[in-house]
């Protein structure tokens, strides 16, 4: 198609409104409640032609609108045929539970009375057999669970007239292809189908024309040509350990963005590049399968409400999800497929706004990024690192902006603590009063901030030790016994996490052993700082810990074997502010019983023992071990 035609053709895209394309007042009504004054390209282009009944293979970038595009005439025709509540007329599958959550909220809003069931992995599925009794005539979920509730005979398909494959190129590259044929291959004959992705590859195409019927195809842009208005940038960076997340946090704090992504290929760097951001300063959460359902909800929410300036993601967030005000995208890791940094990259630059895009290329990302640059028309500028001088001015400016944005009171005490500070550390006998005042407010402000900082963290700690209490535990446990596609569900959990293993043999439990440190708070140590010495000394990092906690004078760390052999090796002689940090075993893992890697207790005799011990030599005052002893029954 000429440039020519392309504009004629835009441009008559550009003057169909939604009273042309939708017939059905009630959904018509709806959108227009919503807001939406004109259809985008893809939906002025599908909702016409999937309306007609026939097949259809759809490409056009995340962001476009698709949800509506393939939403509004699945609605429209359940409208007019009206089907039974328990009979499945419409069918939508997702890669990830983030997207299928999406599509049915997005559903819900403009069809009226129907409330799409949910099927998703990570969540209660007698719950969602419920829903299903209640309404099934519209479901969308992810291909692990659907095919979960068809085996178990809570789901009935032979009745859909109406299915789409969302995001299909994402689906197959996360290893669903299995799943999705066995999936479609329950549907009857006659029924309306609709392939939807943001590249139609090769495989796409094949698996679609395997289950479509002389399918049309509607294309709006390409991914090389229809490219939105992003700065591409790479960064340099070296091949030490600390070099990657020393230059994100040098950058994040040079080029100030309101809002980010940082994208990584395997969950341990995001739990690495989280730490390493709130370390210094910056509101950073992390999203990936380790995270539970909800929890990965109250994080998107947080971040669509601009309550969270950045989010540290794998690719489960790369596909659908729909954050508006994202100014800046950063790749912690280059994903060695394209149309990976593709749909990275296009979090940001959205809705008519500019966005950049920030690489950071160390010696093991040369490859893919050589052959990145090599596949796509992208203008890739080098961005040097940040000297120490502009680091410096950068946060310099950040404090300014926090004295002034969190419009700290002073007392006279805080002036006469600002003045001593001055007199002390800069040999200023009578400093300006500009000079004492900031000093004031910024010494007053770390002190909240601490304050404020620990009694979250305390919060975090109660939070987490009440989701893992016995009765969840066992619940966990539970809903962990295999099912035939419970791998496929890891998958989907994973969202095509690099580091997720599709099928493991089942190990043997390993012991959970808990450690004694022998400093505390009042001696330095922190949670962070004996995480950056756990990671420096031992390589153990802070997914390998079952608990962590740090108390005034002494802390605990319970973790498996042999983690615990390799942190009591490492840890001899090792020193945290002149003082030597003493790590032994302790003698039980307290009052509670012994948990093994598979969460199964010891036996109550063996805890019992355990405690009588615990207790003889609580008892003996002459000794410093036996006051640890106290201690550590005391923690437990």
């Amino acid at each position: 198609m000429s440039e020519t035609s392309e504009q004629v053709e835009s441009d008559a895209l550009n003057s169909v409104s939604f009273e042309q394309i939708i017939k059905d007042e009630s959904i018509l009504d709806s959108v227009q409640a919503l807001g939406f004054s004109a259809p985008t390209d893809v939906q002025a282009k599908t909702i016409p032609m999937a309306l007609e009944g026939g097949d259809l293979i759809i490409q056009a970038q995340t962001g476009s609108g698709k949800t509506l595009a393939f939403g509004i005439p699945l609605l429209s025709r359940l409208n007019q045929e009206s089907p039974k509540s328990d009979t499945t007329f419409g069918l939508i599958i997702a890669p990830t539970r983030e997207l299928a959550v999406q599509v049915k909220d997005a559903l819900r809003q403009i069809s009226g009375d129907i409330e799409p069931a949910c099927l998703i992995g990570g969540a209660d599925i007698n719950a969602q057999k419920k829903a299903l009794k209640k309404d099934q005539r519209v479901v969308v979920g992810t291909p692990g669970r659907i095919l979960d509730l068809i085996r178990q005979r809570a789901l009935n398909l032979s009745k859909c007239r109406y299915f789409t494959l969302d995001e299909a190129d994402e689906m197959l590259s996360m290893g669903f292809i299995e799943d999705i044929r066995t999936i479609l291959s329950s549907l009857p004959d006659r029924r309306q189908g609709l392939f939807v992705s943001a590249t139609i590859t090769g495989r796409v195409e094949m698996l679609a024309r395997s289950f479509l019927n002389k399918p049309g195809q509607i294309l709006i842009g390409d991914f090389n040509t229809d490219i939105p208005d992003i700065e591409h940038l790479y960064c340099e960076v070296g091949g030490e350990l600390m070099a990657k997340p020393h230059a994100l946090c040098d950058l994040i704090e040079t080029m100030r963005p309101r809002s980010a992504i940082i994208f990584c290929n395997t969950k341990s760097d995001t739990n690495l590049v989280e730490a390493v951001l709130r370390r210094r300063g910056f509101d950073a959460r992390r999203i990936n399968s380790d995270l539970t359902q909800s929890k990965r909800e109250r994080i998107m929410k947080k971040i669509r409400a601009q309550d969270l300036q950045f989010l540290v993601a794998t690719d489960i967030a790369a596909r659908g999800i729909d954050i508006e005000q994202i100014d800046l995208v950063i790749n912690y890791n280059i994903h060695d497929q394209t149309e990976t940094y593709i749909h990275r990259t296009g979090r940001t630059g959205r809705a008519g706004r500019s966005g950049r895009a920030v690489s950071l290329i160390g010696p093991r990302d040369h490859g893919a990024f050589h052959y990145l640059r090599k596949v796509v028309d992208f203008d890739f500028k080098k961005l040097p690192l940040p000297e120490d001088d502009e680091v410096a001015d950068a946060r310099v400016s950040h404090l300014y902006e926090l004295v002034r944005l969190s419009r700290i009171d002073t007392t006279a005490r805080d002036i006469l603590v600002a003045k001593k500070l001055i007199q002390e550390l800069g040999a200023i006998e009578t400093p300006t009063e500009e000079l004492a005042d900031l000093v004031a407010k910024l010494s007053r402000f770390a002190v909240e901030h601490f304050i404020a900082t620990e009694e979250k963290a305390l919060d975090e700690e109660l939070d987490s030790t009440d989701d893992e209490s016995p009765k969840k535990e066992r619940g966990k446990r539970k809903d962990r016994e295999r099912t035939p596609s419970r791998d496929r569900e890891e998958r989907e959990e994973n969202g095509g996490d690099r580091e997720s293993k599709p099928q493991r043999t089942r190990e043997a439990p390993k012991e959970e052993i808990r450690l004694y440190i022998g400093l505390g708070t009042s001696h330095g140590l922190t949670k962070e700082s004996f995480l950056d010495l756990a990671a420096s000394h031992a390589n153990i990092e802070e997914g390998q810990l079952r608990k962590l906690t740090i108390r005034e004078h002494y802390g605990f760390v319970d973790l498996f074997q042999p983690d615990a052999s390799s942190l009591l090796e490492e840890f001899k002689g090792v020193q945290l502010k002149g003082q030597e940090l003493t790590i032994e075993k302790a003698a039980e893992l307290s009052d509670r019983r012994r948990r093994d890697s598979r969460g199964r207790s010891g036996s109550r005799s063996d805890s019992r023992r355990g405690g009588e011990r615990s207790r003889g030599r609580g008892n003996d005052n002459r000794g410093s071990s036996s006051r640890r002893g106290s201690r550590r029954r005391q923690d437990s």
